[in-house]
């Protein structure tokens, strides 16, 4: 009988142990996968959300693709690359901004990297941080075939009209090296393109991959590429991370594994050849402008929202700051009086573009809590602008109000706040309704200037879509309807709006009635 026992003993030992055993390599497979998941053994970046910026206008590094809302593009494909070496996150999508306000957003801390054929300049190494170079391009000079400009090369230029893109290599080399030219700066290439095939100037300056691109693209463009390639090696592209980011490491030790393992190379045929941008011209060629309208449309109705929105929210804010700085512009209060006025100074003084720039990009630099998204800022820049010009039509609308109205008031009792309540403001209200509506409408059209700080209204998509294809006449034109359609509407409401108050009788306001009705 003890035999058995011992069996079953040794059978329970056996199985306990390889029960055990069991149970410990699920936990190390449990581990190993937990760990995988977190990052920890591929991944040095997993969990991590990070705000990356782009241009969005300069093809083939990064642009629109037919929707007018994916980009795509040499520098696209290179974030996704990384993305995939080290498993980050993108923070609500790859952002696009103006060239020229990419390097500023790095430094406020609004983006933590940015890729966007971005030039590794002295200058700009003071504010932020580069990686090494992950592709180097010169510059071309582009002329118009049809315009006898004489223009063989770069030292053919002295005397004649350049454009450049603002704040690019192109830029850079024109105001050092050009003296003798005059330079017309753009802010976007897309416009530079257009003034040269209207012949308004002689020549561009773009990066020879951008010249590439856009000639490959336009199918019926009058404009050639002259001359040899200048500057080259000394325009590299990098990518640039604002100022002691924590994790410019681990990305120059992915961007040179990318580049070790071909990658690079890859991603330079795909995008930057002439070879490469030939399925762009049979892509150009087949689109017409009604497809073009077709995928235009959505795009600007998406825009039209946040144009509604800021203007909507700019113009209410507006009032509400408007309408007690135009009552302190006639109060007896001096102090009262004199801060209005000098809010009033300042605001119709500067213009609505640099008050936009101001407030996005300046001051967050002294008070960082000010450092809002764009739509936000969008919204104060069109409220404190719009509250200027409200309070002098309240002040106005206020001073118009007849003073036999007031005196009656008094006369039949009324206290100065009732006065103020029931006779001065309902009429004021009336006086100041068609200039009112004129300030939407002027605020709504204020919008287009938002684009400066990166606002995606109706006018920054339109924009961005003709840096995809260069149809101008098109788009312009439906953007422009867009806009006459919309201001019609409001004209339209104004109308509307006056005649049901003007069919006010003026005894509903006469002292005696309010005096009734109080």
């Amino acid at each position: 009988m003890k035999k058995p026992k011992k069996i079953s003993r040794s059978l329970c030992s056996a199985l306990g142990f390889f029960l055990g055993l069991a149970a410990f390599s699920g936990y190390t497979e449990n581990a190993a996968a937990t760990d995988s998941s977190n990052g920890s053994t591929n991944l040095p970046l997993a969990g991590v959300s990070l705000k990356i910026g782009t241009s969005g206008l300069f093809g083939p590094f990064s642009y629109y693709s037919e929707d007018g809302s994916t980009l795509i593009g040499y520098d696209i494909d290179l974030i996704n690359a990384l993305k995939e070496k080290l498993g980050f996150e993108i923070e609500g999508g790859i952002e696009a901004i103006n060239y020229n306000a990419l390097t500023t957003s790095l430094e406020q801390g609004r983006l933590d990297l940015a890729a966007a054929a971005l030039c590794a300049t002295e200058d700009r190494k003071q504010v932020v941080d580069f990686s090494e170079p992950y592709h180097d391009s010169g510059l071309m000079v582009m002329v118009n075939k049809t315009a006898n400009s004489r223009i063989t090369g770069v030292n053919d230029l002295a005397g004649k009209i350049v454009a450049v893109e603002s704040g690019t290599a192109a830029h850079n080399y024109a105001s050092k090296n050009l003296g003798k030219t005059e330079i017309q700066v753009h802010e976007t290439i897309t416009t530079a393109y257009i003034s040269l095939e209207q012949k308004k100037i002689d020549a561009v300056i773009q990066d020879t991959v951008g010249c590439i691109f856009y000639i490959a693209s336009t199918p019926q463009t009058e404009c050639e590429l002259v001359g040899e390639e200048f500057s080259k090696h000394e325009i590299p592209y990098a990518i640039a991370f604002r100022k002691n980011f924590e994790y410019l490491s681990e990305f120059k030790t992915a961007l040179a594994k990318l580049k070790a393992d071909g990658t690079l190379d890859l991603l330079h045929d795909k995008w930057c050849t002439l070879s490469s941008q030939k399925s762009l011209q049979n892509l150009e060629e087949s689109e017409s402008d009604h497809k073009i309208l077709e995928s235009l449309i959505p795009i600007l109705l998406s825009g039209l929202n946040l144009t509604l929105l800021i203007a909507f929210f700019g113009i209410i804010i507006g009032f509400a700051i408007g309408s007690p700085t135009g009552y302190a512009l006639q109060s007896k209060s001096k102090i009262g009086r004199s801060i209005a006025n000098c809010y009033i100074w300042v605001i119709r003084g500067t213009p609505i573009a640099v008050q936009a720039i101001y407030i996005y990009y300046v001051l967050p630099i002294f008070i960082p809590s000010l450092r809002t998204s764009s739509t936000i800022a969008g919204i104060l820049v069109v409220s404190i602008n719009s509250g200027a010009f409200i309070a002098e039509i309240v002040r106005g609308a206020l001073q118009s109000v007849d003073e036999g109205q007031k005196e009656a008031g008094a006369t039949l009792g009324m206290t100065e706040l009732q006065i103020l309540r029931h006779i001065v403001i309902p009429a004021a209200l009336r006086l100041a309704t068609p200039a009112l509506f004129n300030q939407f409408i002027i605020a709504l059209k204020d919008t287009s200037l938002l684009s400066m700080i990166s606002v995606a209204e109706m006018t920054q998509k339109a924009r961005d879509y003709a840096g995809m294809n260069f149809r101008v006449i098109p788009i312009y034109t439906t953007l422009a309807l867009f806009y006459l359609l919309i201001i019609s509407i409001l004209m339209v409401l104004q109308k509307f709006v006056e005649r049901k108050m003007g069919n006010m009788t003026l005894i509903h306001s006469t002292p005696r009635t309010v005096i009734a009705k109080v």
